[in-house]
């Protein structure tokens, strides 16, 4: 398991006021995400807020959480963005990650040329097949995989949002692509028609092993 800085006591009164509010990264169906700064340190990190409260919930609870645990399972990889800090504050969990500058998406409007030349792709696809490898290697699999989950900061490229991440071993015979998430990153077959499991999936799927190979 990878080591964090994870801090907690028994009162759950955190440190989440040692962090001053930039602005507002973006808002997915799990939470928001800040930018922000470290009022002690001058660090700038991105601070996801969970919408779901977590009430009840004990520390070992929390760090069981799908997000948090398979964050905590890929191991630290200088392709997939690093959880620095797990707080709880009001039953509201935050996670506190390293900022980057954009996601691949922003990163592709802002382009002043069209196309991009063969070098940065070549660079882009490299980074993200390694964190991929990485992921599979340590049994996990990402199943939401789209240029917005995909954070850019000059020429590094990480995979973030592990939320609906999940682990290959975890449910036996189950079809994983059951619940479809964003629907412009699926291929027709798996919306339409879900027992078509045997299929080959597309290159863009494929790559993050979607569906349970045998």
């Amino acid at each position: 398991m990878l080591g964090l800085g994870l801090r907690h006591n028994d009162s759950y009164e955190q440190v989440i006021h040692d962090y001053e509010p930039l602005e507002v990264l973006g808002e997915g169906s799990y939470g928001c995400v800040w930018k922000a700064v470290n009022k002690h340190s001058g660090d700038i990190v991105a601070i996801k807020k969970l919408k779901d409260k977590f009430n009840c919930l004990s520390w070992k609870e929390c760090m069981n959480l799908r997000e948090v645990k398979a964050l905590r399972g890929v191991g630290d990889h200088p392709n997939i963005v690093k959880l620095k800090q797990l707080i709880v504050e009001d039953n509201i969990l935050y996670l506190v990650m390293e900022c980057m500058d954009m996601t691949l998406t922003q990163f592709m409007k802002k382009r002043v040329k069209k196309y991009a030349d063969s070098d940065e792709v070549r660079g882009v696809a490299i980074q993200l097949f390694q964190a991929l490898a990485q992921m599979h290697q340590k049994g996990y699999f990402h199943r939401d995989l789209k240029p917005d989950n995909i954070l850019v900061y000059d020429d590094a490229v990480k995979v973030a949002d592990l939320g609906m991440a999940r682990e290959v071993s975890t449910y036996g015979d189950e079809m994983y692509t059951k619940y479809v998430t964003t629907f412009w990153y699926r291929a027709p077959e798996f919306l339409y028609v879900q027992s078509l499991a045997h299929l080959p999936p597309p290159l863009w799927i494929s790559l993050d092993k979607t569906l349970k190979t045998p």
